[in-house]
């Protein structure tokens, strides 16, 4: 069988970047992967297209017809996204005092690893800055005990404490900007309080922006359908997939179109379990029983042990290394660095933050898993049946 046409609609993560940033990505991955990318169509400021930038892709042999939309929620990122360091130190003091009295710990370590130390990074990296602060006031006090004469060191004591100090903070302050850049501890502080505010159905902007796009893939599978429709969420944005799915599968509309067919969709680097397992979520919670169930659903799970955000080989509903009771969603292994000369896997694994995005791009050596290989390739996009996946 031959896919002629198929949808693709990709749910970025807690990313203030946008679509702008996503759609030179994907037009970059998939003309290095060989495709023939369309033009730019932006869609009408006036309706749901606006919500959705869209990427025409042809295959190579003219077979299957592509259409890649980013789902548009940027502006709903960047009035949840905390500039101040003194509006993320109090977010970060009430993420954590929630996260630490809500949500068993034992549990993320249980399930991954990687999550759970991901979680902790933003306290553990001010403490360990302290001990930094700590030491290099004592070294600095040295330095001065040492460049100025011991008369002046009696008279302006407290001079001394005061340019040690200012010597550590400015030292100190120059590392902690430096690290927490490279391990995005900011980055996390926002997605972990965004995704509390989820948890607790506190985001009515982005309920609305919700529907909308429910509206908008129902619109256009009315008036021109797809043989395939596949929903593709990265990051955050596994999360913000969930919803849309459960409501297309709900909604009669979607069923009267679609027939038998069943609606597809694609999770990658999902971290979902840090809203599933929160006790206030219990909406968020039924969602995911329902697509699990749902014979109209069909769901492929992507995570690698290397990426420290990604709840890995775990269910949505947080249970370690098995699908969910239904068989959804299926998971699967991305390993990374088979996919990767030695020496330049050696290089990227320095850079914590980027292994969490190589699921968007064109691995040098196309094996284990090649995102644009399936959404692009003219046989139906099957979900493979459960079988065990090792790392």
């Amino acid at each position: 069988m031959t896919v002629n046409t198929r949808n693709v609609y990709f749910f970025s993560g807690f990313d203030p970047r946008g679509t702008g940033y996503y759609y030179r990505l994907f037009r970059t991955e998939l003309r290095k992967s060989g495709y023939a990318v369309g033009s730019r169509n932006l869609g009408s400021h006036h309706s749901p297209d606006a919500l959705s930038p869209r990427i025409a892709v042809t295959s190579p042999g003219g077979q299957t017809n592509l259409n890649l939309f980013l789902m548009k929620w940027d502006d709903i990122v960047r009035r949840h996204w905390l500039t101040s360091g003194w509006a993320l130190l109090v977010a970060g003091l009430k993420v954590y005092r929630a996260g630490l009295m809500k949500i068993p710990l034992g549990k993320v370590w249980q399930i991954s690893h990687g999550a759970f130390w991901a979680g902790l990074l933003p306290v553990l990296l001010p403490l360990m800055m302290l001990l930094v602060l700590t030491l290099f006031f004592g070294v600095a006090t040295s330095l001065v005990d040492l460049a100025a004469p011991a008369g002046i060191l009696t008279l302006h004591a407290s001079a001394q404490v005061f340019t040690a100090l200012g010597l550590a903070l400015a030292f100190t302050g120059a590392t902690f900007s430096f690290v927490a850049e490279k391990t995005g501890v900011l980055w996390l502080i926002r997605i972990f309080r965004f995704n509390l505010l989820l948890a607790n159905g506190r985001l009515p902007d982005l309920d609305e922006r919700q529907r909308a796009w429910v509206e908008s893939i129902l619109r256009r599978q009315l008036e021109n359908p797809s043989e395939e429709v596949v929903l593709l969420g990265h990051s955050v944005g596994t999360i913000l997939l969930t919803e849309v799915a459960r409501q297309l599968a709900d909604d009669p509309r979607w069923r009267s179109v679609n027939g038998n067919r069943p609606t597809k969709i694609l999770t990658l680097g999902n971290c979902i379990p840090f809203v599933s397992l929160h006790p206030d979520a219990d909406s968020f919670r039924d969602t995911l029983r329902k697509l699990s169930q749902s014979e109209a659903i069909e769901w492929w799970d992507v995570t690698a042990k290397v990426d420290p955000l990604c709840f890995y080989l775990s269910s949505p509903m947080g249970e370690a290394g098995k699908q969910a009771a239904a068989g959804k969603p299926v998971l699967h292994v991305a390993r990374f660095f088979r996919m990767y000369e030695p020496q330049r896997w050696k290089r990227m694994r320095r850079n914590k933050l980027e292994l969490h995005f190589l699921y968007l791009r064109t691995p040098d050596i196309d094996r284990d898993f090649n995102l644009y290989r399936l959404i692009c390739s003219a046989t139906p996009f099957d979900v493979p049946p459960p079988r065990a996946s090792h790392a």
